[in-house]
Parts: C-alpha cells; sequence; structure tokens
C-alpha cells in the first residue's frame, strides 16, 4: 500500500495535529507498521467485517465511496445521572466519499453490514494516545500474517 498509495501515509501524518485537537488527547501515530495504515475493501456481495473493537484507542476512518448500502453499525454504551439505568446506543452511519469518522475505537463496539450490490472502499487510520500504545504483541502477526499467537503454543 505505500508503495503504491504514498498520499495515504502522507494523509495519516498530516491528521495527528488535527485528531489531537478534535479528540483533547496526546495523539500519536501507531509504533505498529502493518496496522497504522490499512485499507478496507468490502466487494459486493457480502463484504463485512464482524463486531468488534479496536485494540487502539483512536480510528478514524476515511471513505472513498459513497454507500446506500453497508453502513458502519455501532453500539455505544450510555450512562447519565438523570437516567436510573445505563443503556447502549445503536446507530448507522453510510459512508460518504471523502468524510472523515473518528471514533474511540476500544469503546465502540462496531461492525460494518454486508454490501450487497455495492463496493465500499475505506482508509482506516490507527492513532494512540501518547501514554497508551499499547497493543499484544502477537497481534499484528496474527491478524496479517496469520501466524499463531505465542500465548498458544506458537
Amino acid at each position: 500500500m505505500r508503495k503504491h498509495l504514498p498520499e495515504l501515509t502522507a494523509v495519516y501524518h498530516a491528521l495527528l495535529p488535527l485528531i489531537s485537537i478534535i479528540t483533547h488527547t496526546d495523539t500519536v501515530v501507531s509504533p505498529y507498521p502493518a496496522s497504522d495504515v490499512n485499507i478496507k475493501a468490502y466487494p459486493p456481495g457480502g463484504g463485512t467485517l464482524g463486531l468488534h473493537y479496536d485494540t487502539n484507542g483512536i480510528t478514524v476512518l476515511l471513505f472513498l465511496t459513497t454507500n446506500q448500502e453497508a453502513p458502519l453499525r455501532y453500539q455505544i454504551e450510555r450512562s447519565h445521572p438523570s437516567r436510573k439505568k445505563p443503556w447502549v446506543e445503536h446507530g448507522k452511519i453510510h459512508a460518504r466519499k471523502g468524510a472523515l469518522l473518528i471514533m474511540q475505537g476500544r469503546k465502540v463496539l462496531h461492525d460494518c453490514e454486508p454490501t450487497v450490490e455495492e463496493q465500499k472502499l475505506s482508509v482506516v487510520y490507527n492513532y494512540y494516545e501518547r501514554h497508551d500504545t499499547y497493543r499484544h504483541p502477537d497481534f499484528d502477526n496474527f491478524v496479517y500474517y496469520g501466524a499463531r499467537p505465542s500465548q498458544f503454543g506458537g
């Protein structure tokens, strides 16, 4: 990706001050080069991503396509002193080409509804807070290279 689309890495670094201002954090780029910038391609006919939390604290999506289907679905735990019990907010966000979505990846449970006829393309930018860059050491090798995590005898 870096070789063929260096602009995506340039945008990643250029966004850093903006992300820091928006999130009111000391934001840093990912210390994990395999997962700092990725392209998610969802092909027509069922492209999807299962329900998950991210391992990084700040996730930024740059939508490369406008889609009427396959929205990002999210679940956020909420509470407020005026309500007796906490609740879960559910929502959907459809991709709009050129739009940025910023979320707390570790706190927002999310997935992508399956595509039907459209292709959906997004760039995923992973950021961290300077004091919190932890990621399991085997995570990227497992996700990107299929290596069995060492805690399981790999």
